[in-house]
């Protein structure tokens, strides 16, 4: 992708986090997954991907919230413990 991906991409991070600062966690999910269509960096996407588990377990999608954990750390879901995501 090219820049104005990327530039479109860092807005809709952007508007997730301000969603997210106002406990707006469903609207910063779907602001979060926005900005990772857009095809972040692999170090862009990584931090984003771990807001992501945050505001999945935040508001109750602890599967989901483990699943990108373990993928983030390189491990089978089992291998982490499930208190990780509360």
């Amino acid at each position: 992708l090219g820049p104005d991906a990327q530039l479109s991409g860092a807005r809709a991070a952007g508007l997730a986090e301000l969603c997210a600062a106002r406990g707006a966690h469903d609207d910063a999910l779907t602001w979060i997954e926005r900005a990772l269509a857009r095809g972040p960096s692999t170090a862009a996407r990584a931090r984003i991907e771990a807001r992501r588990a945050t505001w999945l377990a935040r508001v109750g999608r602890h599967e989901e919230a483990l699943e990108v954990w373990a993928d983030l750390a390189g491990a089978a879901p089992s291998e982490l413990s499930a208190e990780a995501c509360t």
